[in-house]
């Protein structure tokens, strides 16, 4: 099993559709769990966040779990399911809440 922790500062650009693109001091965190299951299966969860400097309240939220299972040595089938949440999203335009399953092949060279 790995952990991993992270966190970090900088900028951010927002840019809505109808509106002037705002800038901000900005603050991330992060967690991340992998855990090899078998030789062949592996079970993954993360999150991350981004709070804006001169809002604290207006913040983005994304969390990802999934599975990877190998093919073979160089393809892998990963599944994840992703949930995104934004506090403060742009009235009338976007939602708080954003849901989204992905998978692939993977081939790796």
């Amino acid at each position: 099993m790995e952990v991993e922790f992270d966190a970090g500062v900088g900028a951010v650009l927002e840019k809505d559709t109808g509106f002037d693109p705002e800038g901000s001091g900005a603050a991330t965190f992060g967690q991340k769990v992998v855990y090899n299951l078998t030789n062949t299966t592996t079970l993954k969860e993360s999150w991350n966040s981004i709070f804006k400097e001169n809002d604290l309240a207006d913040w983005l939220y994304a969390f990802d779990v999934g599975a990877i299972a190998k093919i073979n040595s160089r393809l892998s089938l990963p599944l994840d399911v992703l949930d995104t949440f934004k506090n403060r999203p742009v009235e009338g335009v976007t939602h708080k809440h954003d849901l989204a399953v992905v998978t692939s092949i993977v081939a790796k060279y």
